[in-house]
């Protein structure tokens, strides 16, 4: 398998980390990760083509297509024979908060439609209010239909939408939205929905198009579907005939599906410890793997806070508590003014969430968590609660960076650098002083060599002239000489001095 990255980015400081993915090539894949919630048999009958809808397992099926991964897409169409046959695929598996993606495309026709959606085993058939729905969501990431009620051409379109509270009486939904697809609907696109708590994002070939402040904490599985409408109904009056299950009249065809979720969703996120500019070289030296370390003036403060005693407060209207959470043993901080937080927050089901460093407030839809106070042994924490929230538990994490200390070690730093560097400079003169002497000095042995050479020679010629021999040594003045100055240089070395 050839996995695709997904469209969206992660946010700052995290990454994807994919959970589920499936590109149809492998041998039984249907078999392995998918099911057919509705079985096999009777729906419902349409008057006007006289047919009954049937659910049809043999609906979804592997086809082979050159341009995609591996050759092979799947494919959940509507046909006909006796019957009209209708399918609904969902994964095995189910996913919470998260990205989910789907490369699909679309052949639509008058009376039925396709999607590519998301659903729990159930929804809660109660009335709820937005915000986090307790009971389920339906996701509707994109859904297609040939024509429209009015019998319009809306093949080139899509909607989303996000329905709760069952299907009857209660039913509610926030999201619809109709729109172009990326381009035409044989062409392939894709389409992700972001899920995470304070809401979703939709995203069609990467670009956002919808967003809305609904989110569920029930997990889900993906679903492609096909399904014929009553006569008159959302997608039009039905055919007589879908055409056969192996040349179809309408489908959703999917090149690959995936689920990612960020690396940090099922634990605490690790912030990266804040790096004073002023202490690049232990950061350089860190960073090339010369040695790891947490600067020492930069810890972590985690404390659970359980907040059960505000449902109290839910029928008098906001409230708000403060907690002081101490500091791990041994920490102090110097200068409690100057110091800096990040805060991050996690509850049962809502992954890491992190501030800047520049603020210390955490704000969530149903509360706001802050950084109240910084003192010398630990933090005080305030927070102020909606009306409509509910009692939960937060796990709480603070990176503390003591900026006293850090810029106190920055000058240490500082002050070090400049005695190594005046010595380094006092070093160099004392060896470019001594080089000078030594230079000095070879060029005067030099001289004095070269005039003992001349000395010499004029001797041994006059030598020559008085006995007529040219082969006597030199004078034992002259080798005893060039001894004594090999000795002297070599006792002279050019070395720095200590």
């Amino acid at each position: 398998m050839s996995m695709e990255e997904p469209c969206v980015a992660a946010k700052a400081g995290h990454s994807w980390r994919n959970v589920f993915w499936e590109d149809f090539t492998s041998p039984g894949c249907l078999e392995k990760s998918f099911r057919h919630p509705m079985g096999k048999g009777k729906w419902k009958w349409d008057a006007a083509s006289n047919k009954e809808i049937h659910w049809e397992p043999a609906c979804a099926q592997i086809v082979n297509e050159a341009h995609c991964h591996g050759g092979k897409v799947l494919r959940v169409c509507v046909f006909s024979d006796w019957f009209h046959r209708i399918d609904r695929l969902a994964t095995k598996q189910q996913f919470g908060y998260g990205y989910y993606e789907a490369r699909c495309r679309f052949k639509g026709a008058e009376g039925m439609h396709s999607a590519f959606w998301l659903l729990p085993e159930g929804m809660w058939d109660k009335p709820v209010p937005p915000g986090e729905i307790q009971g389920g969501v339906e996701i509707d990431v994109v859904e297609h239909r040939g024509k429209d009620g009015n019998r319009a051409d809306v093949s080139r379109q899509g909607n989303t939408a996000v329905h709760w509270g069952g299907y009857g009486a209660h039913h509610r939904s926030v999201a619809y939205k109709q729109m172009n697809l990326p381009d035409a609907p044989s062409a392939w696109a894709k389409f992700g929905l972001l899920h995470e708590p304070g809401g979703m994002k939709w995203y069609w070939n990467g670009r956002e198009v919808n967003s809305c402040h609904v989110w569920s904490p029930m997990p889900n599985s993906i679903y492609f579907s096909t399904e014929v409408n009553e006569s008159g109904g959302w997608a039009g009056q039905d055919l007589s005939s879908y055409g056969p299950l192996e040349n179809p009249t309408g489908y959703i065809e999917v090149d690959y599906c995936g689920f990612w979720e960020l690396a940090s969703s099922s634990e605490l996120s690790a912030p990266v410890p804040y790096r004073d500019p002023a202490m690049s070289s232990k950061v350089e030296q860190a960073e090339s793997g010369s040695h790891s370390e947490t600067l020492s003036h930069t810890f972590t403060v985690r404390q659970m806070l359980r907040f059960e005693d505000l449902e109290a407060l839910r029928g008098v209207g906001d409230g708000e508590q403060s907690w002081f959470v101490p500091f791990p043993a041994g920490r102090v901080i110097r200068e409690p003014r100057r110091a800096q937080t990040l805060l991050s927050v996690e509850t049962k089901h809502i992954a890491s969430l992190i501030t800047e460093w520049s603020g210390t407030q955490f704000a969530h839809e149903d509360y706001t968590l802050e950084v109240q106070e910084v003192c010398a042994n630990g933090l005080r924490l305030r927070y102020a609660k909606r009306a409509h929230s509910s009692p939960h538990v937060l796990d709480i994490n603070v990176i503390v960076h003591d900026s006293g200390a850090a810029e106190e070690e920055a000058t240490q730093l500082r002050a070090q650098v400049r005695e190594l560097e005046q010595r380094s400079r006092e070093t160099e003169s004392r060896m470019q002083e001594r080089i000078d002497q030594l230079e000095s000095r070879l060029a005067t042995e030099l001289s004095q060599l070269k005039e003992l050479v001349q000395n010499s020679m004029s001797g041994s010629q006059m030598v020559h002239e008085h006995d007529g021999s040219g082969s006597q040594d030199l004078p034992s003045t002259f080798a005893a000489k060039i001894g004594n100055l090999r000795d002297n240089v070599r006792a002279s070395p050019v070395r720095p001095e200590p």
